[in-house]
């Protein structure tokens, strides 16, 4: 989603994890008011966003969209959208319904490397990827690279 932890990707994923919250009935009147805050300030130049992200949660698409409307606002908005997303956090985690923020990383390989996460083998070169991030690796022909993060 985004770039990795802009304000947009913070925005969109808090407000992702409240909705999901709210949909299951298992969040708190205050995670429902600093929804409700975060919410309102975001639909002022993104609420066809706000309205599809609220419709289908889960939808990374839809978050990657609301966090790029985000990203593209001025400072003196994104400030106070942070401090609202930070707000709305905190209320998820006091409420033990924490806000996971799942920040992706994009590897691209070109001129005959490869990109690999877990385990892939090609050919002569083998590669193994252990732990839950993103790694990039160059391999050249005989190569034998093993890597742990």
């Amino acid at each position: 989603m985004g770039d990795p932890m802009t304000i947009g990707v913070l925005a969109a994923a808090t407000l992702s994890a409240a909705a999901r919250a709210i949909g299951k009935e298992a969040a708190s009147a205050a995670v429902k008011e600093a929804y409700a805050a975060l919410k309102s300030a975001l639909s002022e130049w993104a609420a066809p966003n706000v309205e599809q992200l609220e419709a289908k949660p889960n939808s990374d698409a839809r978050a990657e969209v609301l966090a790029e409307v985000v990203d593209e606002q001025a400072e003196e908005s994104k400030t106070e959208i942070k401090r609202l997303a930070e707000a709305l956090q905190a209320e998820l985690n006091i409420s033990g319904l924490g806000a996971t923020i799942d920040n992706r990383i994009t590897v691209i390989a070109d001129r005959g490397s490869f990109a690999a996460g877990r385990d892939v083998k090609t050919g002569d070169q083998s590669v193994t990827v252990e732990g839950d991030g993103a790694v990039g690796i160059y391999a050249g022909p005989g190569a034998n690279v093993n890597s742990s993060r």
